[in-house]
């Protein structure tokens, strides 16, 4: 009688010992899968940071264009509004 007594301690024991090797394996599992996902979204979120870099980078590029535009504008609009200030341009009581 003795001996079943010994075989369901081995086999209490054996249950606890697998069921603790299952459990650390079933979180080590979800460990790996959280830092799987974690890994994905990382290279997602750098991947919509260099684009939105991009777009930055091309939306300050056409301001500069623009504004490069209106100087050029502006001085043509000076030039053809002053042409008479320019200096052989000028009368006598103008000097």
């Amino acid at each position: 009688m003795s001996w079943l007594w010994w075989g369901a301690a081995a086999w209490l024991a054996f249950d606890i010992a697998a069921a603790t090797w299952w459990a650390a394996w079933r979180s080590l599992g979800t460990s790996e899968q959280d830092l799987w996902d974690r890994t994905a979204s990382e290279a997602a979120r750098a991947k919509q940071v260099a684009a939105d870099l991009e777009a930055v980078k091309a939306r300050r590029e056409a301001e500069q264009a623009e504004r490069a535009d209106i100087a050029r504008k502006f001085a043509q609009i000076i030039t053809a509004e002053f042409q008479a200030q320019l200096p052989h341009q000028r009368t006598e009581e103008d000097r």
